[in-house]
């Protein structure tokens, strides 16, 4: 990021060297974006201290023709078609901030209570081992530890879970968990959970734990 900023001569060179052709480059928000498998859970601490404009995002192969990619930290942010102090107000082009509130607005309070019970268990399991970051993203909110372990969606009757640990793996006498590694579903976990009622609460969160400590 340093070197890009101070060498932008240099990096519009090859920019136009590579494209075949004259370059516009828009230098009001530069960012430097991490693309991996995965990460070890003190990466988005480093990230974190180094300032904005710095993103990581993970990849997950789906088959030969399918790459999902899923933000796990940073902000995604529209950026302007024009520098900023070109840019009138109101031309400023903006994009939905994904924060819990856009995930929680508009959903029946015991949604959303069975939501805020299971987030505090979640974030409570890390204990003495670490920070738990949680990203709220445009489809879901993942939950990560060096890696994520847990995707959760809000539905209109009942929170959608996705678990990164494989059914064979999962001690789950109560058979409430799906495999759904070959069906098309929003999460990079392929074990489905559905939190239905508070009585389910804390079966649920065992099950979360389990894929939780596959990240120790």
């Amino acid at each position: 990021m340093n070197w890009l900023l101070d060498y932008r001569g240099d990096f519009v060179v090859v920019a136009r060297d590579r494209l075949d052709g004259d370059v516009e480059i828009n230098w009001s928000h530069p960012r430097l974006i991490i693309i991996a498998q995965n990460y070890a859970k003190w990466d988005a601490y480093a990230v974190n201290r180094m300032g904005e404009g710095i993103e990581l995002w993970e990849y997950t192969r789906y088959g030969d023709d399918l790459l999902y990619l899923n933000q796990v930290y940073g902000q995604q942010r529209a950026v302007p078609a024009h520098p900023v102090d070109a840019v009138s107000s109101s031309e400023a082009i903006s994009e939905p901030e994904f924060t819990l509130n856009y995930h929680t607005s508009g959903k029946p309070v015991p949604v959303e209570q069975m939501f805020k019970r299971l987030r505090t268990g979640i974030l409570a399991l890390a204990a003495d081992e670490g920070e738990i970051i949680e990203t709220p993203n445009k489809l879901y909110i993942s939950y990560r530890h060096g890696k994520n372990f847990c995707e959760v969606q809000l539905m209109a009757k009942w929170l959608k879970l996705h678990l990164d640990i494989p059914t064979t793996e999962l001690d789950d006498p109560h058979n409430i968990a799906r495999d759904v590694s070959q069906v098309g579903h929003w999460g990079t976990g392929d074990t489905e959970v559905r939190l239905g009622s508070m009585d389910e609460l804390d079966y649920v969160l065992g099950l979360v734990e389990q894929s939780y400590r596959l990240t120790l």
